[in-house]
């Protein structure tokens, strides 16, 4: 009904002659509404949102796919890692404390031997008998001895052993012939402590090949210290007992404070390590993730027993991974694959889909090109719900024939009523002058009584007539509206009531709707007075409260039909509801006039503004209604 509204108001506006119309100018009016939609129409097809809704739905729930198992696959590794690397890290611990211990059997086994001990002891009883040089031969040929029947030499573990004497003197025992060998272990010796008889482990930074394990030997007469075997031991050997089945690129240290033994793949890089021994040294959880060098590790740390050692294992996050990142590659290849035939499978069944659609289009454009009998039946389709939209489709346009006919009709009828309305139309200005006329003649005539008559009945023909564009009017001129309209019916009645206005405040300044007391008025005088067989009073009382303007008309005459059933049942204080009141036997008014003005309050203020009607019959009968006073003196 819009769009015939639309129609029709366009032809009247341009003054277009009023042909009999047809369905092609329907189906134009149509196409002009979306006429500037096109471009994005040709734009944005269900084609296209078709294909591109299945390709994103498709390609979002692989992506997912992949997110998740990516997600999972590297937290299951992880917990994999975790316990390999701990394993690992435990193993090579286990190692380790053996090769300590191995090597610290060799202390006992020399000090065990009673010509080392007794020619290292001042307080023996053979310590003077030999010379320094003979006791020194003499030691190493023992030591060599003893020596070559430990694990140590077959292993090749040992590079060289040394007993240095409280005097600095020392004997040695060595594998290979080395020239600075002696002042490095010298430098051991050194940095050796004195006190205590502790397994001590210590390495030199210019030295990359031995590991130094040094201990005090005490005398067995008086428990002081006769001297200090130092153990120069193969760092590769040592390395190789411990790391033989492990991958290259997993990095190992074992260090204290003294010792630093770096795994083959860390040596080459000391920035790695010394992040990975801070690491290890701040303790923490056994197995973490860490960062060193821009690369994210995995690593477990542990310290073994009370030599003081931690070792620490860390391997590559992206070497761990690098087969599941081989898969995602691999599944990414696959994605692609789908997305391409999903992409494909997806244009095909959007044509599938929309082909009907283009269809009818093409129908209707020829429709409303004028071709209707080209354009033949809408197309039928493969889908029931595209034949239903056609079969609709061709009812709507025989339906608005039927309805553009109609209108056609009515507008001819209409467009005669206003010539007629126009040829019988009477200047209001020569009305008013006519009864200005009569009313001069009965002045200057002594009449006095019909003089006020008609200035008063032109008074109200003004304001009905010159006045019926405005909406609101001062609440002064809608009381002077009042009584002109209560002196015409007294004079009607001869004096049968008599009316009062009442208004504490200023009128001239209070805005108020056109014609919403008069009705009020006219409605107590007609249906409540003038039935009435005694003398009637009326009263129009306006009240300014806080927020609110009360005006109330009160008489007391027949009142309503409605009210006496109330009044029977001992409900008379309950307003009357304006939208059920009914004509009595005696008259038959409809209070159209009082619904109407009820009406305009409701829209213009709202509920709480509506008319409200008390009425106990042949006693009082009182309408009231407010308004806003913050819109009330609003012009």
């Amino acid at each position: 009904m819009k769009i015939l509204t639309f129609s029709v108001k366009y032809l009247r506006i341009l003054q277009i002659p009023l042909n009999p119309p047809n369905s092609y100018e329907i189906i134009n009016a149509i196409t002009f509404i979306h006429w500037k939609r096109g471009i994005n129409m040709k734009i944005n097809t269900l084609r296209s949102f078709i294909t591109l809704a299945v390709s994103a739905t498709v390609a979002a729930a692989l992506f997912c796919a992949a997110t998740l198992f990516y997600t999972k696959s590297a937290d299951t590794l992880k917990d994999n890692y975790s316990k390999d690397i701990t394993r690992q890290l435990n193993q090579i611990n286990n190692q380790v404390e053996d090769q300590i211990d191995i090597i610290d059997s060799v202390y006992p086994l020399f000090m065990s031997n009673n010509l080392i001990r007794e020619y290292l002891d001042p307080a023996s009883s053979v310590y003077t008998s030999k010379s320094p040089v003979e006791k020194r031969l003499e030691i190493e040929r023992q030591m060599s001895y003893l020596l070559i029947s430990t694990y140590l030499w077959d292993e090749k573990f040992v590079n060289s052993v040394y007993i240095f004497d409280m005097n600095g003197g020392y004997s040695k025992v060595s594998l290979y012939e080395n020239n600075s060998e002696l002042d490095q272990v010298k430098t051991i010796y050194d940095q050796v402590s004195k006190e205590g008889a502790s397994l001590q482990i210590k390495t030199l930074n210019s030295d990359n090949h031995s590991i130094y394990f040094s201990r005090n030997v005490n005398s067995m007469y008086t428990g002081s210290q006769i001297g200090t075997i130092i153990l120069d031991i193969s760092q590769e050997a040592w390395k190789q007992s411990y790391s033989r089945n492990t991958d290259e690129n997993w990095l190992i240290c074992i260090f204290n404070k003294d010792m630093q033994v770096l795994s083959h793949a860390q040596s080459s890089n000391t920035a790695v390590f010394q992040g990975l021994m801070e690491q290890a040294s701040t303790g923490g959880s056994p197995f973490r993730e860490i960062k060193l060098d821009k690369t994210s590790y995995f690593m477990a740390s542990q310290q073994l027993g009370t030599s003081g050692i931690t070792s620490a294992v860390a391997v590559p996050k992206p070497y761990l991974l690098k087969d599941l990142n081989q898969t995602l590659r691999s599944f990414l290849f696959i994605f692609l694959i789908i997305i391409s035939i999903t992409l494909v499978f997806t244009i095909l069944l959007s044509h599938l889909i929309t082909a009907p659609i283009e269809r009818m289009i093409q129908h209707i454009k020829c429709i409303a090109d004028g071709k209707r009998e080209q354009a033949g039946s809408a197309p039928v389709s493969l889908y029931s719900e595209f034949n239903d939209l056609a079969g609709a489709f061709e009812a709507m346009l025989e339906q608005l024939d039927i309805y553009y006919n109609d209108i056609y009709q009515k507008q001819l009828l209409l467009k005669n009523s206003e010539i007629k309305a126009l040829q019988s139309q009477m200047d209001p200005h020569f009305l008013f002058n006519v009864l200005d006329t009569i009313a001069w003649k009965a002045q200057m005539s002594g009449n006095e009584d019909i003089y006020q008559m008609i200035i008063s009945l032109g008074e109200l023909l003004r304001s009905n007539i010159l006045s019926h564009e405005k909406d609101f009017v001062s609440l002064e001129e809608e009381l002077t509206y009042v009584r002109f309209y209560i002196y015409l019916q007294q004079t009607r009645f001869e004096d049968k009531f008599t009316a009062e206005i009442h208004a504490d405040l200023d009128a001239k300044h209070i805005t108020v709707p056109r014609f919403c007391i008069q009705p009020l008025v006219e409605n107590s005088i007609v249906h409540g007075l003038e039935p009435k067989a005694t003398f009637g009073r009326l009263a129009v009382n306006i009240i300014e409260q806080d927020d609110f303007i009360e005006i109330n008309v009160a008489d007391n005459g027949v009142g309503f039909a409605d009210s006496k059933s109330s009044t029977e049942h001992g409900s008379a204080d309950s307003p009357l509801n304006i939208d059920t009141l009914k004509p009595s036997k005696e008259d038959s008014r409809t209070h159209i006039g009082l619904r109407n003005l009820n009406k305009r309050l409701i829209l213009l203020y709202g509920e709480n503004c509506r008319l409200q009607i008390m009425s106990i019959p042949d006693k009082c009968t009182t309408i009231t209604f407010k308004i806003p006073k913050e819109r009330g003196n609003e012009l």
